[in-house]
């Protein structure tokens, strides 16, 4: 049997797209895995670098923030409030459209507060998101954090955080993919 230059494309098609999803699904884990040993990696720039791209924009029910740079101080402080934590993915539903990747993925959050005798703070959802293929491999652009359900209190008044944020991060902002001002 003789293979044709198309059915050699087709393949190669193929293992690029096998290829791709692997990558994106290991930048997934990648990002949650490192919030979980943040002690072996700080948050800092070669850490947001290796799996965000420069205009990466996040929502959280806790807030919503835009740039690497103030993602990385964002995610500095709040994992602060915790101290070991176990972030569980599955079912990473990707979509990959040329050099763009569209993203779900469901996720169990359980995190251990820092202040003696609080119950385990434990949330599970979605998010959704967006991946491009950069010249250095994948990188996050926007993620979105559905929240489903959740047990314990977190260690912040939801409140006052996003005042908080709000008012450091100079006022409302658009998030790619937004349909609103986030307030």
């Amino acid at each position: 049997m003789t293979i044709t230059d198309q059915e050699i494309a087709r393949l190669r098609d193929q293992v690029r797209l096998l290829t791709d999803r692997v990558e994106i699904s290991r930048l997934i884990d990648q990002f949650f895995v490192s919030l979980d040993t943040r002690d072996d990696r700080p948050f800092d720039d070669d850490w947001a670098r290796s799996l965000l791209t420069e205009d990466i924009a996040v929502s959280f029910p806790v807030g919503h923030h835009q740039g690497i740079d103030t993602l990385v101080q964002v995610e500095r402080e709040a994992m602060a409030l915790f101290g070991p934590t176990q972030h569980l993915t599955a079912n990473h539903l990707i979509d990959i459209d040329g050099d763009r990747a569209t993203l779900r993925w469901d996720v169990i959050q359980t995190h251990n507060l820092r202040e003696p005798g609080r119950d385990l703070f434990v949330s599970a959802g979605s998010y959704d998101g967006e991946a491009i293929r950069t010249a250095v491999g994948w990188r996050l652009r926007y993620l979105a954090y559905t929240l489903a359900w959740r047990t314990g209190q977190p260690p912040v008044d939801n409140t006052a955080y996003q005042q908080e944020l709000k008012s450091r991060l100079g006022g409302p902002q658009t998030l790619p993919g937004a349909t609103e001002d986030l307030k």
